[in-house]
């Protein structure tokens, strides 16, 4: 089973690409924003958050949260590297080059909306 993306304007799909659900968990551990509240709790929004969840983000707004994951996931290679699913269905090196993919799409197409289809 595999997620399906797709960066969509309103008449066209611009960019598709898809990833293997292995990789939630991962993905889960990768924080790409900090949102403080008044009363001091914090709710970080991660990889999983942005791809899994994000269905009706547009590119501008995802963009520099795809950027603070990516850079997350390769400066800490070895931490990221130990959530590769045993199965081999999926790895580090795949989601890196998802989220570099799916970056790009958006700095290219900011105006497009992030569709998320399990």
């Amino acid at each position: 089973m595999s997620l399906d993306i797709s960066l969509n304007d309103v008449e066209h799909e611009l960019y598709e690409d898809n990833i293997t659900h292995n990789l939630r968990e991962m993905a889960s551990k990768v924080t790409c924003f900090i949102i403080q509240w008044k009363n001091y709790e914090t709710k970080e929004i991660t990889l999983y958050d942005i791809l899994w969840r994000g269905s009706g983000q547009s590119g501008l707004v995802i963009a520099p949260m795809l950027e603070v994951g990516l850079h997350e996931l390769k400066e800490n290679k070895e931490i990221y590297e130990e959530y590769n699913p045993e199965n081999s269905w999926g790895n580090y090196e795949g989601l890196v080059k998802f989220t570099e993919g799916l970056l790009e799409a958006c700095k290219k197409y900011p105006e497009t909306t992030l569709w998320c289809h399990r």
